[in-house]
């Protein structure tokens, strides 16, 4: 399908949900580039479309996606994911971020 740019309202460990208007099917494998404040380099990630929110849904429409990652990566991400936690706390994330 391509290169898309889009935004997250939720990240964990364990995956992401992406927005999107034009979730991709159930099971679909996809390859992600995730910002992530005060990192320079993107996390360049794979996963699979677990499930998906349609914009007809009473939600916000796009699609959940696990990460499929090394058991030896898993502390990494995990360790990630709880600064960004902190930093959301704290208040120490910048305004885009947000967004």
């Amino acid at each position: 399908a391509g290169a898309v740019t889009t935004h997250t309202r939720d990240i964990n460990e364990q995956g992401v949900f992406v927005l999107s208007d034009q979730p991709l099917p159930e099971t679909a494998q996809v390859h992600l580039f995730i910002t992530l404040p005060g990192r320079a380099a993107p996390l360049s990630l794979t996963g699979t479309v677990s499930h998906t929110v349609l914009p007809d849904d009473e939600d916000l429409p796009g699609m959940g996606i696990v990460f499929l990652i090394e058991p030896d990566k898993r502390d990494e991400m995990r360790a990630l994911i709880d600064q960004l936690e902190a930093d959301m706390i704290a208040g120490r994330l910048p305004d885009s971020a947000y967004e």
